[in-house]
C-alpha cells in the first residue's frame, strides 16, 4: 500500500516508522504520525497522541526527535504546527478508523487455499459489466486475479504499478492479437486486486488511475472485508476479519504473530523411505524442496518434531532458502524411536503457548501453522488459539 504526502515519520500507536520513500504504512494503516522537527516531543503533543489514539501511554513507543521527511510520491512534507509536526488523525469515514477494518465480527475464520482462490475468480466473472475493455491488475497480488480475468473474458491486459507510480501495458499473447500489440485503450477499465480489507489501496491508487486511465473505471477485487471503509464497485465473496490467505500468509501482516511446524509447511514432508534416523533423512533434509517461504520478517517460532541432532543442517536449509528465525525449538529426543513415543502435538502447543502468551503483536491474532490436521487440532483445543492446517483448510481452536 502506497503512503500519502502526510504520512513520513514515526507512528506512535504501532511503535513503527513509516517509510517515506513511496511504500508502506505503518502496521495497521492507521496514521496517526507524531514527529519532533525540533527539541523533542511535548507532552503535550504526547497526550494528544494518546488521546486521539485510545491506546494506554506504554504503546506510543519511543518519540526522539526525527528530521521531517517528504513523501517520495509527491514530495511535500508533513504539516507543521506550533514548531512540531500535528498529529495527523486517522483517516475516517462516517466516523469510523482504519483499525476498525481489524474487527472480529464473530463466525468462521477462513483459510483461503490458493485452489479457492481460482475458483472465487470465476464467481465474479459474471458481475464484471459487460462494457469493460480491458483488466487493470493492481501489482503485486492483484495481477493473479487480473490474468485469469483478462484470459476468461479474452480481453487486454494493464499493470498498475503503486511503486513507480504509473500504469503499463501487460502485453499479449498470439491468441489475443497474433503478432500485433494489442492497445488496451482507456474506454472503460476494470480495476483488479485479490483483496479489500481497509480500502487503502483503492483509495491511494485512484487519483493515478483517475489520470492515467479516466474517471469511469469499475473497481473490483474477489474478496472484501464488510467493515472496509473504502469497497470495490464488485467483489466475489465477503471475507471478515481475521482471514488466512495462503499466498500471502506467511508475508503478510499475521507474519510476525506466525509461529510454525516444519516439515509440510516450510518444506515438503519427508516420505517413510527416507526416514531412517541415519544417511538417508540426513540427505533428505539438506535436499528438501520449499513449499512455503517466509521472507517478509524472521518467524517468530518454528517447533519441529526434528531432533535436535539435526539442527545444524536444518540451519543450514533454512539459511540456503533465505528464510529468517527468530527461534527453531526441535525435539530433545535422541533417537526417532525416542520420539515416536512422545506426544507430539501436546509438545508443540507446550512451545506454542509459552510463546503466544509473551507474544505483542498487532493487529494479530497469533496462529501456528501446523502440516498434520490431528495434530493441528489437538494444538488448538489445548492452547485455546487458532492453529491451521494448510492442507486441510483447517482452523481450529
Amino acid at each position: 500500500m502506497n503512503c500519502e504526502c502526510q504520512l513520513a515519520g514515526w507512528c506512535p500507536r504501532w511503535n513503527c516508522n513509516v517509510n517515506s520513500q513511496m511504500i508502506s504504512w505503518c502496521k495497521n494503516g492507521e496514521h496517526r504520525v507524531l514527529q519532533a522537527l525540533s527539541g523533542g516531543v511535548t507532552e503535550e503533543a504526547r497526550q494528544e497522541a494518546l488521546a486521539s489514539s485510545g491506546v494506554p501511554s506504554g504503546n506510543l513507543g519511543a518519540t526522539s526527535p526525527r528530521k521531517a521527511k517528504s513523501c517520495g510520491s509527491c514530495g511535500k512534507r508533513p504539516r507543521k504546527e506550533h514548531g512540531r509536526t500535528a498529529v495527523i488523525s486517522s483517516r475516517r469515514t462516517s466516523g469510523r478508523t482504519i483499525g476498525s477494518a481489524f474487527r472480529y465480527m464473530g463466525g468462521e475464520i477462513r483459510f483461503i487455499k490458493a485452489a479457492q482462490f481460482q475458483e472465487d475468480i470465476k464467481t465474479i466473472i459474471g458481475k464484471i459489466p459487460h462494457d469493460i475493455t480491458a483488466i487493470a491488475g493492481v501489482a503485486r497480488s492483484g495481477l493473479s486475479a487480473a490474468t485469469m480475468m483478462a484470459m476468461y473474458l479474452h480481453l487486454p491486459m494493464l499493470t498498475i504499478r503503486q511503486t513507480m507510480n504509473d500504469v503499463v501495458p501487460t502485453g499479449n499473447g498470439w491468441r489475443l492479437g497474433g503478432s500485433k500489440h494489442i492497445d488496451p485503450g482507456t474506454n472503460r477499465i476494470l480495476v483488479v486486486d485479490d483483496t479489500c480489507m481497509t480500502g487503502n489501496s483503492i483509495k491511494a491508487i485512484r487519483p493515478m488511475v483517475d489520470r492515467t486511465l479516466g474517471t469511469n473505471c469499475v473497481y473490483a477485487t474477489v474478496y472484501c472485508n464488510p467493515l472496509a471503509l473504502v469497497k470495490p464497485d464488485i467483489h466475489a465473496v465477503d471475507l471478515g476479519w481475521p482471514h488466512i490467505l495462503e499466498w500471502n500468509v506467511f508475508n503478510s501482516i499475521l507474519s510476525p504473530g506466525l509461529a510454525t511446524d516444519f516439515d509440510g509447511i516450510l518444506c515438503n514432508d519427508c516420505q517413510p523411505w527416507q526416514d531412517d534416523d541415519g544417511p538417508k533423512y540426513e540427505e533428505w533434509i539438506r535436499n528438501a524442496v520449499p513449499l512455503y517461504t517466509p521472507r517478509r520478517c524472521p518467524i517468530p517460532l518454528i517447533v519441529t518434531a526434528r531432533i535436535e541432532k539435526y539442527r545444524g543442517i536444518t540451519e543450514d536449509w533454512l539459511r540456503k532458502h533465505r528464510i529468517r528465525w527468530d527461534r527453531l525449538v526441535m525435539h530433545p529426543a535422541k533417537t526417532l524411536r525416542e520420539r515416536n513415543r512422545t506426544d507430539i502435538a501436546a509438545y508443540k502447543a507446550h512451545h506454542f503457548a509459552a510463546w503466544a502468551a509473551k507474544a505483542k503483536v498487532s493487529p494479530g491474532p497469533v496462529l501456528f501453522m501446523e502440516s498434520d490436521d490431528h495434530q493441528a487440532r489437538r494444538i488448538g483445543s489445548i492452547t485455546k488459539r487458532l492453529c491451521v492446517c494448510p492442507s486441510t483448510a483447517g482452523v481450529y481452536s
